[in-house]
C-alpha cells in the first residue's frame, strides 16, 4: 500500500460532522444515505433563499437543477403543499423532460439546490452515492404512486 492509498483510507474512514442545521435536513430528507454520503452531495449543491412567488420549476421546461427544500412550503399545480424535505425538480432530472406542473414558492424559501452538471458529476464519481440516490427516488416515487 502506497502512501497515497493510505491518505485516501484515512479520509474514508475519518468521521463525518454535520452541523446542526445540515443534520436536521440529513434526517428529514437523506437518512438512508451514509453521514458520509450525505456531506459528499452537501458540497456540490449550495444553500439558496427563494422568495416567496418565484418560480422553482416551470411547467413545460427541463429544470436546470434540483431542490429539497429545508424550510417553507411550495405549491405545485395539482399537488397538496410541498414542505420541508420535499424534492423539487428530481423527475425531470431522472428522465431528461420538461416538467408536466409549475412549483411556487407559496413562502419564502430555504432550499438546497444542485445544479444537473453538479448531481451528475458528484453521482458519476461515487457508485455508492449514486446507488443512496436512486433509492430514494425510487422510494419518493413509490409513494407518490400509492
Amino acid at each position: 500500500m502506497n502512501m497515497y492509498q493510505l491518505i485516501a483510507l484515512f479520509k474514508e474512514r475519518r468521521p463525518v460532522k454535520l452541523n446542526a442545521e445540515d443534520h436536521e435536513v440529513y434526517e428529514m430528507s437523506f437518512a438512508a444515505f451514509t453521514v458520509k454520503q450525505f456531506a459528499d452531495l452537501l458540497k456540490a449543491g449550495q444553500r439558496k433563499y427563494i422568495d416567496a412567488g418565484e418560480v422553482l420549476v416551470d411547467a413545460g421546461s427541463v429544470p436546470d437543477g434540483v431542490h429539497v427544500i429545508v424550510s417553507g412550503k411550495a405549491n405545485k399545480e395539482g399537488n397538496p403543499t410541498l414542505e420541508n424535505g420535499s424534492l423539487v425538480g428530481e423527475l425531470s432530472y431522472i428522465t431528461k423532460s420538461p416538467a408536466q406542473t409549475s412549483t411556487v414558492a407559496a413562502e419564502p424559501l430555504e432550499v438546497i439546490y444542485w445544479e444537473n452538471q453538479s448531481l451528475t458529476k458528484v453521482l458519476g464519481s461515487n457508485p455508492e452515492l449514486k446507488s443512496a440516490w436512486q433509492g430514494m427516488l425510487s422510494e419518493r416515487l413509490a409513494q407518490r404512486l400509492s
